[in-house]
């Protein structure tokens, strides 16, 4: 039987996984969050996922839980963010992947983050390969300034080896949030 934080962790595992797949191509540096606070320092607790390469910085939180994510989480997340200095001629994206849409204070704190996105399955179906498929392509949007379109499709194609037991709905959402 599946527990809240095992699928949370899952989730992690698999979101690592799928962001693999991109890290050559991109030439990114992923850490996690034990290599984020290792770096940064324990006030950037809170970021599961910081991608980084020459000249862009990818910050991802992951909740798969059965609730929305709520005002703490975000603040907590948009906190974390803002203790890690980043040059300002790089761009930033940021990411707070969920099973459920979250919540309207929620979404007013992401809205104070610069290109913010909550990202989740809103087929009610809350099929984990639908996210982590999303997630990644607003990634490689984000990141596939001057790659020439063949590199992208290949990416885009990796993500045919990740498979899992439940039929993918046709219905995700991105709510952009500024």
């Amino acid at each position: 039987m599946s527990t809240p934080t095992s699928e949370g962790w899952f989730f992690e595992e698999e979101m690592y996984k799928v962001l693999m797949t991109i890290k050559d191509v991109f030439n990114l540096e992923i850490l996690r969050e034990i290599d984020i606070t290792r770096e940064y320092g324990n006030s950037c607790f809170g970021i599961d996922f910081l991608l980084r390469n020459n000249k862009n910085y990818v910050f991802i939180q992951c909740k798969w839980q059965n609730n929305k994510s709520n005002l703490d989480a975000i603040s907590k997340f948009r906190c974390a963010c803002s203790d890690i200095p980043i040059p300002d001629e790089f761009k930033r994206l940021h990411l707070f992947v969920t099973k459920f849409p979250m919540t309207s204070t929620g979404i007013e704190a992401l809205n104070k983050m610069e290109n913010s996105f909550n990202i989740y399955d809103d087929s009610g179906n809350y099929v984990m390969y639908n996210v982590l498929m999303l997630m990644k392509n607003k990634i490689i949007t984000f990141l596939s300034t001057g790659l020439e379109i063949n590199e992208i499709n290949e990416v885009i194609d990796n993500s045919k080896t990740i498979s899992y037991n439940k039929k993918p709905s046709t219905k995700v959402t991105v709510v952009k949030i500024n």
